[in-house]
């Protein structure tokens, strides 16, 4: 009935002035010229404009923007290029609230699976098209059913469809290479049927670039700002270059904010730099131009309360990243911070990366600028193999898992140990990394109750307190039959910057062997080490103590002793649990890019990464790391007796005690944004308070971590000596 009185009232409801003035035909192909450019030389020349820029380590630089950490939603200025580049579609989008910069499709429609799709739920997706059953993979992963539709031969039967309410996402091409779009009539009359039984529209722009003869996007038409539009940017250098974007609405924006941050954290940094560049100097879209005002379009529709309702259990089981909010509270100017846990910018191999690129072969130029084998590119998983052989730990193909950075890998296994349903249990310390507690948990059923902090610590250190843990875990296995996991960064653990004593490891590892459970070790800081207490350098891995292979699952990366933005991570495991990820990985995200793959590689291949950890790294982040200490000994012993923190041999973390009366995120707001007068001067101190680390919001009130990494010995003293003094304020 209500397709009736819409075909009857159709001239009326879409003849308004925005959608008169959006419906011309799509201009002149802009992007045709590109096929003559060279990728090769376009990304040589990028590499070198952004890294022999004598301001390269200056804060703000395109050259530390391609390698460091990035914040979520992708680079800035892309985004802004993006909107830009939207506009000649006629297609309204603001930088800031409507767009996001992700991987690729793949990752595109697992995120929006994962917000929206209950096992059993319904992906109407538009046949005839080139849409094949590789596409639609992330949606069956997530146990959706999808169902072929014909928008233009049958759209007086959709609404029957949309009445039993199972349809969560109608998904659809803006254009087919097989040459029958979606008549504009009928993308019409879809989008109001859409909005009126509150349906998400995807519109998928993947053949967009390579059809001669353009359709007008719905997108364009989208007056009430209700689709969701799928771009790509890898066909203009190459596959390799896996990037994205997303146009949304601002509040299923924010809901994939907050699955991107779980999944990898943010996109590739130094991907997003190449296309900004090339978008720039090839296609002339200057960011400088950009002018925010031109870019406000359709008004937000989607309420809060109307996105609750239609996010599936994954979706509401979403938990933000406390330290992602904590950074953008910090992005501001005359503030010290000692909030990040991220290298420092300075410290970058520049040089060392143009170099590398001058040197490629056409082969290996053809490795990096087409997709990688998901398991990773073979060049760099015989690099990680040697590279962790010389640390003990001996591996096989089929013991690595390329990911894009640890979080990647953190996100695979917690939808691995979700397939175990309620019976799963993952114990972990307490305190423990937040980013680990933002990718397990959307995958549990039970959510929280299926997370166990056990203060690890004191119950292996006595062997009072291992028989207690070692009864804990076998009724469960017995009495509950569950499958237990243990999450552990025994190494410089973030955020406590500890290390588990030898004996502590054998302990725990013995006793996972014995109870046949797994233990996931995350170790992304062991590199970072200068203590000299044991012999031969290091405390081994556990998984270089794991001599049959089967217990342990060994995540590292390349984050904090290279490069962050390049988003390089691996898992090394069991034969059957690598094969799992993989399958996982092939049904959800797809490849790593390709590009950094291979500097990454070459970068190991040549010794260039240990020469920059033992000569670089480790000498200056030792000097830092020492006057953070100093400080801290000068200033807050003397305050008070409860007043506890860690002495750092390594990573890059400090954990601070204080008196419980102190809550450190009141201390945090009061001294990130008021300051406190120190010779006359007002200086601002930022740091992460210490609930964030666990479930309990009530508990670690009184603790705080902080970075010695990214802040010269002279500002951390001045930073050190003001928290001192709002500490002591607050103990008067």
């Amino acid at each position: 009935m209500f397709l009736k009185i819409l075909l009857f009232l159709s001239p009326l409801l879409f003849s308004s002035p925005l959608l008169s003035k959006l419906e011309k035909p799509f201009p002149r192909d802009n992007f045709r010229r590109i096929k003559e450019i060279s990728p090769q030389q376009t990304i040589l020349k990028i590499f070198k404009t952004v890294f022999k820029d004598p301001q390269r380590a200056q804060p703000g630089s395109r050259a530390i923007a391609a390698l460091q950490y990035g914040i979520t939603q992708g680079d800035n200025l892309l985004r802004q290029q993006i909107a830009m580049m939207m506009k000649q579609e006629n297609i309204l989008a603001d930088p800031e609230k409507n767009i996001i910069n992700l991987h690729g499709f793949s990752e595109m429609r697992t995120i929006l699976g994962q917000l929206f799709i209950n096992p059993g739920d319904i992906v109407l997706y538009q046949s005839n098209s080139d849409l094949s059953e590789r596409e639609l993979r992330p949606f069956h992963f997530l146990g959706a059913k999808t169902i072929g539709f014909d928008f233009n031969k049958y759209l007086d039967r959709l609404e029957g469809q949309l009445k039993e309410g199972k349809v969560k996402i109608i998904y659809l091409l803006s254009d087919t290479l097989e040459g029958n779009p979606i008549t504009l009539e009928n993308k019409k009359l879809l989008y109001a049927i859409a909005k009126n039984y509150n349906v998400v529209i995807v519109e998928d722009a993947s053949s967009r670039p390579k059809v001669k003869e353009k359709s007008i996007p719905l997108k364009s038409l989208d007056e009430y700002n209700r689709v969701v539009y799928l771009g790509e940017l890898s066909y203009l250098l190459g596959e390799g270059l896996r990037l994205g974007y997303l146009l949304a609405p601002a509040e299923i924006l924010k809901q994939i904010e907050i699955a991107k941050q779980g999944l990898t954290l943010h996109p590739n940094a130094l991907t997003q730099v190449i296309f900004s560049e090339f978008l720039e100097h090839n296609l002339q879209l200057n960011p400088g131009l950009f002018d925010p005002a031109h870019f406000s379009g359709a008004v937000e529709t989607f309420s809060e309360a109307e996105i609750k309702t239609l996010l599936s259990s994954k979706g509401k089981n979403m938990w933000p990243s406390e330290i992602r909010r904590i950074l953008k509270f910090t992005q501001k100017k005359n503030i010290i911070s000692f909030a990040g846990g991220i290298p420092a910018p300075e410290l970058f191999p520049f040089d060392a990366l143009v170099e590398i690129l001058q040197n490629l072969t056409p082969q290996e130029w053809e490795e990096a600028l087409k997709s990688a084998p998901l398991r990773g590119l073979p060049r760099l998983q015989n690099a990680i193999g040697t590279w962790l052989s010389r640390r003990g730990i001996l591996t096989k193909f089929e013991n690595i898992l390329v990911t894009d950075g640890s979080q990647q890998g953190l996100d695979l296994l917690g939808r691995m140990i979700g397939e175990y349903g309620a019976k799963a249990k993952i114990i972990t310390n307490l305190p423990t990394y937040l980013g680990a507690l933002t990718a397990f948990m959307p995958y549990l059923s039970n959510g929280k109750e299926q997370i166990i902090h056990q203060e690890l610590e004191k119950e292996l250190a006595s062997e009072e307190g291992l028989k207690k843990l070692e009864d804990f875990i076998q009724e469960r296995k017995i009495r509950y039959g569950e499958e237990i996991f243990l999450y552990l960064t025994p190494t410089f653990g973030n955020p406590d910057g500890k290390i588990m004593p030898l004996e502590q490891r054998q302990k725990i590892l013995s006793l996972a062997q014995r109870w046949k459970i797994k233990i996931i070790e995350d170790d992304p800081y062991g590199e970072v080490a200068w203590y000299a207490g044991y012999p031969g350098r290091r405390i081994p891995s556990l998984r270089s103590l794991d001599k049959e292979g089967e217990t342990v699952i060994y995540l590292t990366s390349n984050s904090k002793v290279f490069s962050p933005g390049l988003r390089i991570g691996y898992v090394v495991g069991p034969e059957h649990i690598i094969a799992r990820l993989t399958q996982i990985k092939e049904q959800t995200v797809g490849e790593t890019d390709s590009l950094s793959q291979m500097l990454v590689a070459k970068f190991i291949e040549n010794g260039g990464m240990d020469n920059h950890v033992q000569n670089v790294i480790i000498p200056e982040y030792k000097k830092r790391a020492e006057t953070m200490y100093a400080v801290l000994n000068r200033h807050l012993r003397e305050l008070d007796s409860q007043i506890e923190f860690t002495q750092p041999l390594g990573g890059l973390f400090i954990w601070v005690k204080l008196p419980e009366k102190i809550d450190t995120e009141i201390l945090l707001q009061e001294l990130a944004e008021k300051g406190i007068k120190l010779n006359g001067e007002t200086v601002r101190v930022a740091f992460v308070p210490g609930h964030p680390f666990n479930l309990d919001p009530t508990k670690l009130r009184n603790y705080l971590r902080l970075n010695f990494s990214m802040n010269a010995p002279e500002v951390i003293e001045k930073g050190i000596v003001a928290l001192a003094e709002a500490i002591k304020e607050k103990l008067r």
